[in-house]
This record gives structure tokens, C-alpha cells and sequence, in this order.
């Protein structure tokens, strides 16, 4: 394992762990149940609007993308060869959604206060270049360094973005900055790699957080060369490339005050060049009409004020581990009474891979196992089904 190297910490104090950043043990659950009369509870989970939304059936198609700091090095589109327009990308944090459920099970509202234990990334990379590091910069922005424009359009849409430091190519006056140090160990040509940074910061009631991620070349790179690794032909000069994953809520439900929306520092911005008015600022995903953006950015949040699940729904306990996974993955039920439950594996895509027969699991805790050595990296899904409860179950399959 690698270390994250603390480059700043102009308001907070963290303690890095070398090897937490591959460390995701909690499960990633989504589902569509409301909950009324919620108690108060303790609970840690991950939160990824974006996979909310995709896994509860919205029209949330999933892309990749190339980031570089500077357009003058070239990738293939659709339509020939162009410039690398995406600079910096990430994602505001703001799990009160009155559609989507924090984890599957929890609903948080505005007296909720959380911690941010850590965010985590999902990326492809490739180091064809063997001289000096890459670097991948993680920036956290607290509440009083996001700007919020409320339903600016009239449309329902509202936003957040953070200042962006077009001389330094990051997000100007981070709360935390920390460097990921990427080598060969983090290469991957197909699949996903996931990296965790720990955080550990309190978030008042009410507050948001806003993190980014920038891809900064170690090695030199001239005009022309070209970052694509998926061209036909792979030309001579090609350079090192990092792929980022995203959605695109093409339903485009908006929700007046809710910010959960993708950052991106375009080609106009990282030049200060921009005609639009976004001069020294991340463009907000919901700036664009094609569709609402959400990068796959997951935030682990732990609250002890949250609205938990009254009714009957035993399988949202369900666990996967370990997660990530490399080649035997546990599902664990804890059932209040035996019943059957029917088990699917589903692909990032929704193409479903496995159906495994329905069994009878008894009272208390039960473990299934699966094995995923033959699965390529990547996200997948475990859908369980009982007569009255339903869970999903994300996991991350690694080398």
C-alpha cells in the first residue's frame, strides 16, 4: 500500500492512516422504501447519489471520462481527435434528499449532524510513462467556502460550487488538501480501482461539503500527444492517462435547496477564459441540460441523529465483506424469523450475471458466499429478495 502524503490542512487536523485508503468495509446499500415515525439512531454508510439513483432505476446512464490539466495533449471522441476539456471534477455532499435514501436505510433531514469520515474515488490509469509520479489532489471544502444559488433558472434546479485557482490548477483555500501518489500498482485497463482518503470531519446541522480530485502529470508532455487509451491505433507519443467515472440523471428530478451536484473545472475555466460567467469557479453538473452530472465520488458519513426504518424490512441489515472484494465476497443476514430469499448479481451496467437458487435461511444471522474471482474489477450489485423485503448491496471487485 501506498501513503497519502498531508500536503495541507488549513482548518483541520487529520490523522492519515498509510493504509486506509483501500479500506471500504461498510456496505453501500440503495433501496426505494420510505420510512414514517423514524427513532433516533447511531449509523455509519456510504452515500453516492449518483449510484442511488442509477440503482433505483432512474434513467442514469454511466460514462468515463479522461482528466488532464491542460488542452493541449489530444484524445479520441465520437467525432476525431480533440482537446482533453475536464480539468478537475468532484462532487458537493448533501444527503438530505427527500427521494433518495442515505445507505438504503436512513433518512437524514436538516437537524442532522454528521461526520465525513472519508471520501472515495473510482478511476482507471494508465502509467505508460516510467519517470516521475503522477499525483491524483484530494481537496475538501467546508460549508463557508461553497457558494449556493437557489433555483437561479426557475426551474426547480439549484446549485453549489467552490472557488478554483486557475495558476495553481486546484480549488482555491481547501479546509483539507492531501496527494495520492499514483505507480504501477495502480494501473488498470479494464474494471474500476477505488481509493479511500480519510477525513474525519465534523459537519454542523444544515452543512454541506464539497470535494474535488485533480490529475497532475509528473512527466513532461508536449502539443499533440494524446491521452486516449482507447484508440484503435496507439500512437507513438502517448502519454499517461486517468479516467474518472460519472452519471448523468437524465430524468432530471430537481429538488429546490438540495445541492448533491458534480463540480467540473472545464478547458474556459482552467484558462480563466470562460464566457459563461464561471471565471474562478468548478461549473456545477446541473449547469448543463442534457442531463443532472454526478460523479462516482462515495462519501462514508457516520450520524447519530438520523431517521432509521420503522417497518418490517429485514434485509436491509444485510452486509456484504470484505468490501472491496478480491475473490470470495460474504453476504450476512441477521433475520428476525426463517424465511426464503432469492439472490441475483447484477454488473454496473443492470446486465444481471448470476441467479442463485432461492434457499431457506433460518432465524438470526446468516452467511451466503459468492465467488467473484472470475468477475473483472470492477462495481457490482446483490439484490436480495424475501416475501416481504427487498435489499441492494453494492461491492467493489479488486486485484
Amino acid at each position: 500500500m501506498k501513503k497519502i502524503l498531508l500536503l495541507m490542512l488549513l482548518a483541520l487536523m487529520v490523522t492519515i492512516n498509510s493504509n486506509a485508503q483501500f479500506m471500504q468495509n461498510d456496505d453501500n446499500k440503495h433501496a426505494t422504501e420510505e420510512f414514517k415515525n423514524p427513532e433516533k439512531s447511531t449509523f455509519t454508510g456510504w452515500y453516492n447519489y449518483g449510484a442511488e439513483i442509477y440503482s433505483l432505476g432512474g434513467t442514469c446512464p454511466y460514462y468515463r471520462s479522461v482528466l488532464f490539466p491542460d488542452s493541449t495533449v489530444l484524445r479520441e471522441y465520437s467525432s476525431g481527435m480533440g482537446s482533453v476539456w475536464q480539468h478537475s471534477i468532484g462532487q458537493v455532499l448533501d444527503p438530505t434528499s427527500s427521494n433518495h435514501e442515505f445507505n438504503g436505510n436512513v433518512v437524514f433531514n436538516e437537524n442532522s449532524t454528521y461526520t465525513l469520515d472519508s471520501v472515495g474515488i473510482f478511476y482507471r490509469y494508465w502509467k505508460h510513462q516510467q519517470g516521475a509520479p503522477d499525483t491524483l489532489i484530494m481537496q475538501i471544502f467546508d460549508d463557508s467556502k461553497i457558494t449556493y444559488s437557489f433555483d437561479p433558472w426557475g426551474s426547480g434546479v439549484s446549485y453549489a460550487t467552490v472557488d478554483y485557482d486557475y495558476t495553481t490548477r486546484v480549488g482555491a483555500n481547501p479546509t483539507i488538501q492531501q496527494v495520492y501518489i499514483l505507480d504501477n500498482n495502480d494501473t488498470i485497463s479494464t474494471g474500476q480501482n477505488f481509493i479511500q482518503f480519510p477525513v474525519n470531519m465534523n459537519v454542523a446541522a444544515g452543512e454541506k461539503v464539497a470535494v474535488t480530485f485533480t490529475y497532475i502529470p509528473g512527466n513532461s508532455f508536449n502539443v499533440g500527444d494524446t491521452i486516449d487509451h482507447y484508440m484503435a491505433v496507439a500512437p507513438a507519443n502517448e502519454i499517461n492517462a486517468f479516467y474518472y467515472f460519472y452519471y448523468v440523471d437524465e430524468d432530471i428530478n430537481p429538488e429546490v435547496d438540495f445541492y448533491n451536484n458534480q463540480l467540473l473545472a472545464t478547458t474556459s475555466i482552467r484558462y480563466n477564459n470562460s464566457i459563461n460567467g464561471w471565471n474562478g469557479s468548478y461549473i456545477p453538473g446541473t449547469s448543463w441540460n442534457s442531463g443532472t452530472y454526478h460523479s462516482d465520488v462515495s462519501f462514508l458519513i457516520t450520524s447519530n441523529n438520523v431517521g432509521v426504518e420503522e417497518k418490517n424490512n429485514e434485509l436491509q441489515s444485510a452486509v456484504i465483506f470484505p468490501n472491496p472484494v478480491q475473490n470470495i465476497a460474504t453476504i450476512e443476514m441477521n433475520l428476525e424469523h426463517q424465511t426464503d430469499v432469492g439472490i441475483e448479481l447484477f454488473d454496473m451496467n443492470g446486465k444481471k450475471l448470476m441467479t442463485f437458487s432461492t434457499q431457506k435461511f433460518n432465524e438470526g444471522t446468516n452467511q451466503f458466499k459468492i465467488n467473484t474471482e472470475d468477475l473483472s474489477l470492477g462495481v457490482y450489485y446483490c439484490k436480495l429478495t424475501s416475501v416481504d423485503s427487498q435489499s441492494t448491496i453494492t461491492f467493489v471487485k479488486i486485484k
